[in-house]
């Protein structure tokens, strides 16, 4: 016991509780400072990646998209607030949906079913032998839906009276806007105009401005910015010559370019350090140099349409049998089924067959089924699904002789057996 440092015992045992209070405020002091110690190294990192990021996109960037990142000739601008996702139509935009979408659709459904039942009871009133109770109840039941058809025209009233300054205020920012707009912002702004005009459906030009003004939904990008840009630049963007004088090359290594991957997540990072959150202003807009092109042009591809005989196409396919076996193998390999399993680039495959039957050929006078698919392989601009973006889908599977005409009724015998 001599040799012990403290011999008593409450020396050692005050020692003891000595050492661990200690402890707990080490541990303490870690768990209230490391948080704040950890998010300043994050910052320092983050700043250094963008640093790192802003060297790389002089280097190999900037000639395209140009120095300030708002694109040129060659590019389109990447520090707009297209490319982030923020759209200065959005509220007055989603006003109008809201009462577009009830006068247009709620109402005239509700109408449709109010008016059948007054109908139906006045073809009971009419009939003989009624007990006079049941009469009354007839009555009463009729005033009770006239008077609900009263209402909903009084609101439908309304709701054009309520959409008029609403208009306004849409087309005074529509004006605003003019610079970007000849820039390429809204590419299809008045092919959709007149679209609303000829059907008489507003919500046409309503549901392409809450879609094309921003990137990501104008090319129905299912992910986040940070992936959309990450992949653009490991893959490039095949087809990118088709609207820009020269293509838009892999930049990684495993694509066979130059970059490695902390070197393409720095570039990342230095272009998603533009974004402005809620602060973009429509003069930042204004002062892109240039916006993203779509492929296949901006009017919808009617043009090619017309160039290429599609009835006469389909002639000639419906002629032949048709193997969904290979039809299947051929939607595998061509890239079908990557954007159109689950519908989020594309219309879903599983009832493409009796949803062209249903929906679209209602729309299109002298059509079947197979023309309709058959041009929308072909000449798929010709018809552009509401909710999804013209120019993503490749234009050249004929022209290029990618598909032949068996490959159409293997392709088609496909479809039909998805439902």
């Amino acid at each position: 016991m001599d040799r012990l440092i403290i011999p008593n015992i409450e020396g050692r045992i005050l020692l003891g509780i000595t050492m661990f209070v200690s402890i707990m405020v080490l541990v303490g002091w870690v768990a209230i400072n490391e948080p704040g110690r950890m998010a300043a190294f994050e910052e320092q990192h983050t700043a250094r990646a963008i640093e790192r990021g802003a060297e790389l996109f002089a280097a190999n960037c900037s000639s395209c998209h140009g120095k300030d990142g708002r694109g040129g000739p060659q590019a389109p601008g990447l520090n707009s607030p297209h490319l982030f996702g923020h759209d200065f139509l959005a509220t007055v935009n989603g006003e109008i949906g809201s009462r577009e979408r009830e006068l247009l659709q709620d109402i005239p459904v509700s109408i449709t079913e109010l008016q059948a039942q007054r109908d139906d009871l006045f073809t009971e009133i009419g009939q003989e032998g009624l007990s006079d109770t049941r009469r009354e109840e007839i009555v009463a039941q009729i005033s009770e839906v006239d008077s609900q058809l009263e209402t909903l025209t009084v609101r439908q009233t309304t709701l054009q009276d309520e959409l008029a300054p609403l208009y306004d205020e849409r087309e005074t920012l529509l004006s605003q806007m003019e610079p970007a707009i000849a820039a390429g912002y809204l590419p299809r702004l008045e092919e959709k105009r007149q679209e609303a005009i000829d059907t008489d459906n507003p919500l046409v030009l309503t549901n392409y401005l809450a879609q094309d003004t921003s990137r990501l939904t104008q090319v129905s990008w299912g992910s986040d910015l940070p992936s959309y840009i990450t992949t653009t630049l490991i893959h490039g963007r095949p087809g990118s010559a088709e609207v820009w004088p020269g293509p838009m090359v892999a930049w990684s290594q495993r694509a066979g370019g130059p970059l490695r991957d902390d070197q393409i997540s720095d570039i990342v990072s230095y272009i998603q350090n533009w974004d402005k959150g809620d602060n973009w202003t429509i003069g930042d807009l204004n002062s892109v140099g240039q916006f993203a092109k779509l492929h296949g042009g901006t009017t919808g591809g009617g043009d090619m349409a017309a160039e290429i005989d599609t009835a006469a196409i389909t002639d000639s396919v419906v002629a032949l049998e048709g193997d969904a076996a290979n039809g299947e193998a051929l939607y595998i390999s061509l890239g079908c089924s990557g954007c159109h399993n689950g519908g989020v680039v594309g219309p879903a495959t599983t009832g493409t067959w009796s949803r062209a039957i249903s929906e679209r050929l209602p729309n299109l006078d002298g059509y079947t089924v197979e023309h309709y698919l058959v041009e929308s392989i072909v000449a798929p601009n010709a018809y552009v699904v509401d909710g999804y973006s013209a120019g993503v889908m490749p234009q050249d599977f004929w022209t290029s002789g990618r598909v032949s005409e068996q490959d159409l009724a293997d392709i088609l015998a496909y479809l039909e057996s998805q439902g």
